[in-house]
């Protein structure tokens, strides 16, 4: 149970603001609580109305972490294909070997 931060009402469930960190009912922010269960992972960063209309002092996540990985990542998946093409660069010999074997047992 908690209380609303806009009635100030008990309730057994409702939103909690990504930014204020407080909750409420459903029906104070104009939410209901089947369309706020289909947000999914997206209910994680929901904000209040007062929060909405204000300017974000949240830190925002940088994308620039991640993307300086990207080159890393690559390099690394070049060098798995690289091997993988290796690998397969003897199966039409392997193939052809299996022929002859298989036509010398036929025979």
């Amino acid at each position: 149970m908690f209380h609303c931060s806009i009635c100030d009402e008990s309730h057994t469930d409702g939103p909690i603001c990504y930014i204020c960190k407080k909750q409420y009912g459903f029906g104070c922010v104009g939410v209901t609580e089947t369309g706020f269960r289909r947000l999914g992972d997206r209910k994680n960063t929901w904000r209040c109305p007062k929060c909405k209309l204000s300017p974000s002092v949240s830190p925002v996540p940088s994308i620039a972490y991640p993307a300086l990985q990207i080159p890393n990542q690559l390099d690394k998946m070049q060098e798995q294909l690289n091997d993988i093409l290796l690998q397969l660069a003897s199966l039409p010999i392997l193939s052809q070997d299996l022929k002859i074997i298989k036509m010398t047992f036929q025979t």
